[in-house]
């Protein structure tokens, strides 16, 4: 089974300052191969992959408290950004990843956890709707173990001395 590439965007251009690069990495050649810049400079953005190879660029920082607010959409074919002109993300700023699963039916789940918000993304409509929600995912952190399936565990409250949640759950978006 041939290898994917890997495209990996943003990154740190000092305190929560974001930079607008986009990184291939091809795994059977062990090399890293620049590529065109994202429109908007982005630092902790969420980097979601679509099943036809596209890659959608979701939220992030570009200075301290300026958060890139329109997605971005890149298309390795043709080595090319382009703005998700309409969707906007400004109820989903996280200081950290805002984490991002796609979902079987080709939507994504968007789960931010410091905010407070899920939404699920449609990218073809460009369109939002609200996501399943349970307090105890604030702050939580997630993997997707199986297709549509989300365990979210930990989390809890920024106040000093509160203790994280022990509970865990599981996020069925099928």
């Amino acid at each position: 089974m041939p290898s994917e590439r890997l495209i990996v965007i943003g990154g740190h251009n000092g305190g929560e300052i974001g930079t607008r690069e986009t990184n291939l990495f091809e795994p059977a050649t062990n090399t890293w191969t620049r590529a065109a810049n994202m429109n908007v400079q982005r630092w902790y953005p969420a980097s979601i992959p679509l099943s036809d190879g596209r890659q959608i660029a979701l939220s992030g920082q570009i200075t301290p408290g300026v958060w890139a607010d329109v997605p971005e959409i890149y298309d390795p074919r043709t080595n090319v950004w382009t703005n998700m002109t309409g969707v906007n993300t400004s109820d989903m700023h996280d200081r950290e990843y805002t984490l991002s699963y796609r979902l079987p039916n080709g939507r994504v789940l968007v789960l931010a956890v410091s905010p407070n918000v899920v939404r699920i993304f449609d990218p073809l409509a460009l369109t939002w709707t609200p996501g399943p929600f349970d307090p105890k995912l604030s702050l939580s952190s997630g993997v997707m173990y199986r297709p549509g399936k989300i365990l979210a565990s930990g989390g809890g409250s920024t106040a000093v001395g509160s203790p994280a949640q022990t509970s865990a759950l599981i996020v069925d978006a099928t």
